[in-house]
């Protein structure tokens, strides 16, 4: 093949991928106005009701950010008319199109809007300005499980029980919404104000197919799995349980608000790149309950880079320290999760593997999977008003130091028809949809 033909297959494969990438946008948006005209057949969308849908920042009371990230903050804000006190994640459009998180942002906004689940955050508004898009939130107070597994350092199995249980009631119910989360880990799980979970953070649910970690190519992750080295290949596996424990209580939170985040809880087979369906979401479950239990996760390294080796070659890193006194039937569930997706409890297709079998699994014994949400949780937030954030860390004043204030850049005119109907009101919304059929003591 001369030169010429090899770019200009190049080019093919530029120009296929750039519109595929915008007929996903496209589809997104059509499928949002389709939804539009059928809620003004019903008579939802009224003259008023779209006027009052036209939300802005000005609508808001700012009062802290709660949270940081590569593409902006989470801020608690109170809206001025209703007083409704909410979690406001304000995202910068530059940014989320120069990394492509534009299909992200939409899958999240579209999981959020159009679900019922009481296993899922609610999302109450979305809307934008020139240079921002924002999903304001139901605030839950309890922080975000990492916060309670830094405080604890480790859980009691009672303790874990509980927990993975509802975790695991939350994986099934976006299963059976026919997503994938991929991207579970402990700052993803949020506690309310009684200590029960919902799961945030949907940016990276299928079937938008983008990869989840994109600071290791797919050669090096499987000359990593080939590597036959035997010792250890950071300083982090020379130490012991408690050391590790103390260096990730410390280096975890600091990891999770870099920009490149930590991949330490996502599978083999999505780092892999081999295809992937529900397994992967319950890989993630059972290294979150290996955390719980010994106080890190089991592939715990130094950097992400060293993380993500340590997933592939799993059979090698995978350990079960013994200064610990951990029951068989804990450790026999983390074996059933933290191993080969023909072996994975959990699987949709083999049904001697499926949900119900880990339901079933001995360390769950006598635990009541039905009303698991009126229980009395294991961790009861301490909470004294609608705005108390001691369950979150500190970040200063609203917009100093931020993404959102250093960055300058515009979005082009050309770029705006991808944030088309990004507007949402949940007031004004009957089609969505209910899982109360699926999940009727769960509420």
């Amino acid at each position: 093949m001369s030169n010429s033909d090899s770019s200009e297959g190049s080019l093919d494969i530029t120009i296929s991928e750039e519109t595929q990438s915008r007929s996903q946008i496209a589809k997104a948006i059509l499928k949002e106005k389709y939804g539009s005209q059928k809620l003004v057949k019903e008579g939802v969308s009224t003259w008023t009701d779209l006027l009052k849908s036209r939300l802005s920042l000005a609508d808001f009371d700012v009062i802290k950010v709660i949270g940081r990230g590569a593409f902006g903050e989470v801020m608690l804000v109170r809206k001025k008319d209703s007083k409704e006190v909410l979690a406001l994640k304000k995202l910068i459009k530059k940014e989320m199109m120069k990394k492509k998180q534009i299909l992200h942002v939409r899958a999240e906004r579209d999981i959020l809007a159009h679900s019922n689940n009481p296993w899922i955050v609610d999302l109450r508004y979305s809307f934008q300005d020139d240079d921002n898009l924002y999903l304001g939130m139901e605030f839950l107070q309890g922080g975000d499980l990492m916060t309670w597994l830094i405080k604890k350092e480790i859980f009691t199995e009672e303790q874990t029980r509980f927990y993975i249980a509802e975790l695991i009631l939350a994986v099934e119910s976006i299963h059976k919404m026919n997503y994938v989360h991929r991207d579970l880990k402990p700052d993803n799980i949020l506690l309310d104000s009684r200590g029960h979970i919902k799961l945030t953070d949907f940016g990276l649910c299928k079937p938008f197919d983008e990869d989840p970690f994109e600071d290791v190519s797919e050669e090096e992750m499987k000359q990593a799995q080939q590597n036959d080295q035997k010792g250890p290949i950071d300083k982090v596996d020379s130490l012991s349980r408690r050391e590790k424990m103390r260096s990730w209580k410390i280096e975890g939170r600091k990891m999770l608000y870099s920009t490149v985040g930590s991949p330490g809880y996502i599978a083999p087979e999505v780092l892999l790149k081999k295809g992937y369906r529900y397994d992967c979401d319950w890989w993630s479950v059972g290294v979150i309950m290996y955390e719980m239990i010994y106080g890190y996760p089991p592939f715990y390294a130094d950097d992400p880079i060293k993380t993500c080796q340590k997933i592939v070659r799993w059979k090698h890193f995978l350990e079960f320290p013994d200064d610990i006194n951990v029951s068989a039937d804990a450790k026999d569930l983390l074996q059933h999760l933290l191993c080969d997706t023909d072996k994975r409890l959990g699987s949709e297709d083999d049904k001697s593997r499926g949900i119900d079998i880990i339901k079933k699994h001995p360390f769950f014994n006598g635990f009541d999977w039905y009303t698991v949400r009126s229980k009395q949780a294991p961790f009861t937030p301490d909470v004294k008003s609608d705005l108390d954030t001691t369950h979150f860390d500190e970040f200063g004043t609203p917009g100093v130091n931020s993404p959102t204030v250093l960055s300058k850049s515009k979005v082009a005119k050309n770029q705006v028809a991808e944030f088309t109907n990004f507007t949402y009101v949940r007031d004004q919304d009957k089609s969505r949809k209910g899982l109360d059929s699926i999940f009727p003591n769960q509420k």
